[in-house]
């Protein structure tokens, strides 16, 4: 009774280190992410220009959320920068990089046939390969590791079935 308590304490302390992990590997690329400035390896998606710009970002805003990222912080610095850091799946294990897009209405000097202003709107995105298969490849190899070393020869006895005639064979060999 003693030895399974203990045994469940070890396994259960080692699901407890290898999430602790997780979740600080995981806060280490959305800090790296959210480091990164727009004008520095950002890969500008789309620019074009707009006479409302707080009706084409909300839109662009609104596209991004529902159909290219899970959007995990949202800020906005100015009256015209936004910033969304989210990642390609809903959860982290699954997805493949991490990503900060960078919305910019900046107004230009042109007015349109009213009067207008023409906004020139800029989506900038900028991305890093997740390390979340990294992760979940290291902890299935520890897991199946510890596994290995925990199996004893006896209780896999249709595994390892041929271990004991080798010795036999080996011993018979020798009487010739």
């Amino acid at each position: 009774m003693k030895q399974t308590v203990t045994r469940i304490v070890v396994y259960s302390a080692l699901v407890v280190i290898i999430a602790v992990i997780g979740i600080i590997w995981r806060g280490r690329e959305i800090k790296n992410i959210r480091m990164t400035n727009y004008g520095f390896n950002a890969r500008l998606v789309m620019d074009y220009t707009s006479t409302n710009p707080a009706k084409a970002v909300g839109d662009l805003k609104q596209s991004v959320k529902t159909e290219h990222m899970h959007v995990l912080e949202e800020s906005e610095s100015g009256d015209y920068f936004w910033e969304m850091i989210g990642q390609t799946n809903r959860f982290w294990l699954f997805s493949s990089s991490v990503h900060k897009t960078t919305i910019v209405a900046d107004p230009t000097s042109q007015q349109d046939d009213a009067g207008n202003i023409i906004w020139r709107v800029q989506v900038f995105d900028r991305r890093i390969r997740s390390l979340s298969m990294l992760y979940f490849s290291i902890v299935v190899v520890c897991l199946m590791s510890i596994m290995a070393f925990r199996v004893r020869r006896n209780r896999l006895p249709h595994i390892f079935e041929n271990s004991t005639g080798h010795e036999n064979q080996a011993v018979s060999n020798d009487e010739i």
